[in-house]
């Protein structure tokens, strides 16, 4: 029992003269991590300035308020590192139309035959509306039980007041990509049907009759019948996002850093679970981006730089495109950081690696391709 007692006091000694153990920090797997959380910090600071965001409003105010193109201008890009989906982008530029090249025969403004027969279905009219709002103004697209204030159910109600109601039918709009609290988009597409048929100019003048009664909310750009067989979901090809922030702080280098990094996940089909939020199956989060690149923009009224990320996707999960933009710039800030960190960031399928998602406000939905409508 002595001998017990000993071994006891022995052991309890060791243990106070030992070292606390620490599990290897996640910054490990990384050579280029060592300013991890002081880079974070600083991105922080970046987005919580009152003038990070004002390019995007500009940009938002231009379309929902004036129907006007924004008063932006790109940097010019060699024709040698062009990735053919800048025309997605044009709704987003000031742009002189005596020399711009028209659009790829795959624009989605082309309307495909409606084959007619007896089902259900081919009894029904498909209207496609597209619609600019500013986000700041909505709780995000979606209809909540809770919260009124939603791009869906205000669309909604004004489509039931001009046919849904005296004819007894629900409306229930499909939309191209579900947008969040505060995001914006000058070119969502959502889509609605009727078996009651009507002429689309008289559709789009009702519903043009939001741009006065949620002035500098929200407008309607352009409606239009589309096939029956078009789903703004299902048919859509690709989507294209931007987001706008002004910062000073980002140098020409780290800007060429930036674009590099982003330019390596260009035509890869990977998955983005890392630099998702929410309930997402490791195994369905595969995306293929076919358009990612970075570059300064000019506000032409004032002369405002701004940092400009151009996204081009057959899909994108659930704020994917914000965690993505905050974690290419953390990236961009350290100096050991190489062409294809990023990439390599997102094949760990890490969350813990990534960012948090940047604001809302500096994220704009563009525009979007169908391979038919």
């Amino acid at each position: 029992m002595c001998s017990l007692y000993l071994f006891v006091f022995a052991l309890a000694l060791s243990l106070q003269d030992a070292k606390p153990f620490s599990q290897p920090s996640l910054e490990s797997k990384f050579s280029h991590v060592d300013k991890l959380e002081a880079d974070s910090d600083r991105l922080e600071i970046i987005f919580r300035r009152p003038t990070a965001f004002s390019t995007s409003a500009c940009v938002v105010e231009q379309v929902v308020r004036k129907g006007q193109n924004p008063m932006v201008r790109r940097q010019e890009e060699d024709n040698a590192t062009s990735s053919g989906w800048e025309h997605l982008f044009d709704r987003l530029y000031k742009h002189d139309f005596s020399v711009t090249t028209p659009p790829p025969t795959e624009n989605r403004h082309e309307i495909t035959p409606v084959d007619e027969d007896s089902s259900p279905l081919s009894k029904r009219v498909h209207f496609l509306i597209q619609v600019a709002y500013n986000g700041d103004h909505f709780c995000g697209w979606q209809r909540q039980p809770t919260n009124p204030l939603s791009v869906q159910q205000t669309l909604e109600e004004c489509v039931k007041e001009y046919h849904g109601i005296k004819n007894g039918e629900g409306v229930n709009l499909r939309v191209c990509g579900r947008t969040d609290a505060g995001v914006h988009a000058i070119g969502q597409v959502c889509r609605f049907r009727t078996r009651v048929p009507f002429d689309d100019a008289d559709l789009l003048k009702h519903l043009q009759s939001l741009n006065s009664s949620h002035f500098n909310k929200l407008r309607v750009l352009s409606v239009q019948q589309v096939s029956l067989h078009f789903h703004p979901t299902d048919t859509c090809k690709c989507r294209a996002y931007t987001y706008l922030l002004n910062c000073n702080d980002v140098t020409a280098d780290q800007m060429e850093k930036l674009n590099s990094m982003l330019k390596e996940l260009e035509g890869k089909e990977l998955n983005y679970f890392g630099v998702s939020y929410g309930p997402v199956n490791r195994k369905t989060g595969r995306c293929v981006m076919f358009h990612s690149r970075a570059r300064f923009v000019v506000n032409i009224h004032d002369g405002t730089k701004a940092v400009c990320v151009e996204l081009v996707g057959n899909r994108f999960l659930r704020r994917m495109v914000r965690i993505l933009v905050a974690t290419a710039l953390r990236l961009a800030f350290l100096p050991t950081s190489t062409p294809s960190s990023l990439l390599n960031l997102i094949l760990e399928k890490d969350r813990r690696l990534a960012s948090s998602a940047a604001p809302p406000e500096g994220l704009i939905f563009v525009d979007a391709m169908f391979n038919e409508i």
